[in-house]
């Protein structure tokens, strides 16, 4: 798949797509189509860690108790209140 090909699969413009490769872009939202268009996780394209596809998080989630999911979703709420300066 050419880099062309790859923008336009993902909705994203070239230079986003540049600018992410080099880690220059500060959005989550290039991310998030990045991975969509990849059929990835967006955690772990931005990062290499955790799962690399959606089915492997839902199995590792369907482990959890309702309280452990909760605090992690209340850690991720408190992650995104301080990224946007809460």
């Amino acid at each position: 798949m050419t880099v062309v090909q790859l923008a336009k699969l993902a909705k994203l413009a070239q230079s986003t797509l540049s600018e992410l490769e080099n880690g220059d872009s500060k959005g989550s939202k290039g991310i998030n189509r990045l991975a969509k268009a990849l059929g990835v996780v967006p955690h772990w394209l931005e990062t290499g860690r955790g799962p690399k596809y959606e089915n492997q998080l839902k199995a590792a989630l369907e482990d959890w108790s309702a309280e452990e999911f909760s605090a992690a979703q209340t850690f991720v709420e408190q992650l995104r209140a301080r990224r946007e300066g809460k």
